[in-house]
């Protein structure tokens, strides 16, 4: 007989990961690309149809008649709702996508969130190429309605499958890869969409995004039959891997020692009622009795006990918006903190163009696109490093408050000083990557996996309120102050400001929490959830059956042996605020309240039941006490 623990149990398992990532990747560069077409075409769109000129500047290209031309108010006001109207709806979307998601599958959401990502810009094309100027700028917004529809939804989808396929493994360099190509994207848009209407024309720029989504399309398609594939593969591996294990506790019971004869029981013993092979497995227990299981590490296979039949879709989870209530504190500081950080830095790049030519008159309206794409260019460079990074040392909440004293330090430097923009461009670039960094693997990391997309919905609905007011605020602004703009860089400042804040809550928490996990490197995390995981597994089992499970030493510790090699460390490496053994008990601490006992070596019984003490305990035995 082979060896079934060996076989590939989850997704992070599997090799072809990397093909998923990098086919998710592409698939994200087309939403990327078309999202930020507007931005890249402002300048163009706005002589267009105003015949506006900033002071000096030179026409960028064709103009409409002057009886069809609008102000420059109304085409400042217009404008902010092409990205507006892709935000609004996104305020309740992407919380709903996420729970369809976890419903329906994550793979089946990303093609038909590709599919209207495509759709939507094809309509936007198309209201440029619509006569009227009205006209177009209905059909113009109606399609990035549509785009919005699949757009922060795509985003949603995209980073649940990416905790599935790398939960555990590298998933913030996954991450960060993901964020890095996809804003290579926004790069490619800022030069070739402004290149492509001067060669040709506005409308023809815009079916060129279209031509962009459609491969992003064919991309998520490829993903759900690879998924697909993946979960008949997985599912057999798991029901192969328990036949195995039904064998070995089959085996154990035959060869099972009574505890007289067997010192080494008192990690895996029932004191009423319970199966003494099947507390073995779950615990982990290298039992002599399982030595017959073909070679077969007993630890492995109690850990195949805790896989559920998962394929990648969630649908042994069944979420609904009460999952909402459930999500703990923490999730919600990050979300308050990814919309006012991210409300500084992306509706900035929407009018960095403008900004830039009106702050800097010597700038020309095509260097200016360059120059707006310094800060996308910066973070797709870096990001991939940063996350791997990141997964290294930890340090999630820090970098995320660091983040956001940079990004405020930027605004203000552009706004109030004459220094090149290209300075600050850099330096908000970087910021943006250490935060992107930092916030979206935290998500998964504070919430239970079976509503991991609903936490990325509830962050991404959040993002789009604050991405759905802050352009019309800053379209006031821009009128306002068209001169310099000073007001509308301190407004950008306000914002980052109350990411400052946001940082500032959040290592609170995070520092006062059991596990102050945001801040502790990915393979630590892996190794404190898999103990406190084992141990609500055993816990579990014990309240179920009805008897107590006396906790093994290997996963919770003795007097002798604690989990933690010492004051604030874990195998020998160090862990701030945890002590012995709390970081597993404390995750038990609901199923000893309810079953009005407490599970831990050398810790009381409530009642008249007995307990292990002394050098009792050690052999194995209970003894009963007379206090």
């Amino acid at each position: 007989m082979g060896k079934p623990a060996a076989l590939p149990l989850r997704r992070p398992e599997l090799l072809i990961r990397w093909l998923v990532l990098a086919l998710l990747c592409i698939g994200l560069v087309g939403s990327y690309f078309v999202y930020d077409e507007p931005a890249a075409l402002n300048l163009r769109m706005q002589y267009y149809f105003t015949g506006y000129l900033k002071p000096g500047a030179s026409p960028p290209g064709p103009v409409l008649p002057v009886e069809e031309r609008i102000s420059y108010q109304e085409y400042q006001n217009l404008f902010s709702w092409l990205y507006s109207a892709y935000s609004w709806p996104n305020v309740i979307l992407p919380l709903l996508g996420g729970i369809f998601s976890d419903r329906m599958g994550l793979r089946l959401g990303n093609a038909i969130f590709a599919f209207l990502v495509t759709i939507g810009q094809c309509v936007f094309a198309l209201g440029m190429t619509l006569p009227g100027t009205h006209t177009k700028w209905a059909v113009m917004i109606t399609g990035r309605v549509i785009f919005g529809l699949g757009g922060e939804s795509l985003s949603v989808t995209m980073s649940g499958l990416i905790a599935k396929w790398f939960g555990g493994k590298e998933l913030a360099l996954a991450l960060g890869l993901n964020l890095a190509l996809a804003r290579l994207g926004s790069v490619f848009n800022d030069a070739a969409s402004p290149a492509i209407a001067e060669g040709t024309s506005l409308a023809f720029s815009l079916w060129s995004g279209a031509l962009i989504c459609l491969a992003s399309f064919a991309c998520a398609i490829a993903v759900l039959i690879i998924d697909r594939r993946a979960s008949v593969v997985l599912k057999d591996n798991r029901r192969t891997a328990r036949r195995t294990l039904a064998e070995g506790k089959r085996a154990a019971d035959e060869a099972a020692a009574t505890p007289e004869d067997d010192p080494g029981c008192a990690s895996r013993l029932m004191l009423t009622g319970g199966d003494q092979a099947e507390a073995g497995a779950l615990l982990g227990s290298a039992a002599p009795t399982y030595a017959a299981t073909d070679g077969v590490n007993p630890t492995e296979l109690a850990a195949v006990a805790a896989v559920e039949d998962d394929d990648g879709a969630g649908d042994d989870e069944q979420v609904d918006l009460r999952a909402v209530l459930r999500l703990p504190l923490s999730l919600w500081i990050l979300t308050i903190s990814c919309v006012t950080t991210y409300c500084a830095i992306l509706p900035f790049n929407n009018i960095a163009s403008d900004f830039i030519v009106t702050r800097w008159p010597t700038i020309t309206a095509g260097t200016a696109n360059y120059y707006m794409a310094v800060t996308y260019t910066t973070a797709g460079l870096v990001s991939p490093f940063l996350g791997a990074f990141i997964d290294c040392i930890g340090m999630r909440a820090v970098f995320c408050l660091a983040s956001a004293l940079v990004i405020t330090g930027v605004h203000l430097l552009l706004g109030l000083s004459s220094i090149t923009p290209l300075v600050g461009l850099v330096f908000m670039g970087l910021a943006y990557s250490f935060y992107a960094a930092a916030l979206w693997p935290s998500i998964a990391l504070v919430v239970d996996e079976e509503i991991v997309g609903t936490a990325y919905g509830l962050t991404t609905a959040a993002q789009n309120l604050g991405l759905a007011v802050v352009p019309l605020v800053i379209s006031r602004m821009q009128v306002i102050c068209p001169e310099d703009f000073e007001c509308v860089s301190l407004t950008f400042a306000a914002f980052a400001g109350c990411g400052i804040v946001s940082g500032i809550v959040l290592l609170i928490v995070n520092a006062r929490a059991r596990l102050p996990i945001l801040n502790l490197p990915e393979a630590m995390i892996r190794q404190l959830k898999d103990r406190v995981a084992a141990e609500d597994a055993a816990a579990a089992a014990s309240a179920k059956d009805g008897g107590l499970l006396i906790s093994s030493p290997s996963l919770l510790g003795t007097p002798t042996t604690p989990l933690l090699d010492g004051p604030g460390r874990v195998d020998g490496e160090s862990v701030t605020g945890l002590s012995l053994p709390a970081a597993a008990m404390a995750s038990r601490a609901s199923i000893a309240d309810a079953s009005g006992l407490m599970v831990g070596a050398g810790t009381p019984i409530s009642g008249d039941s007995p307990r292990l003490d002394g050098a009792a305990a050690r052999r194995g035995h209970p003894r009963p006490r007379d206090d």
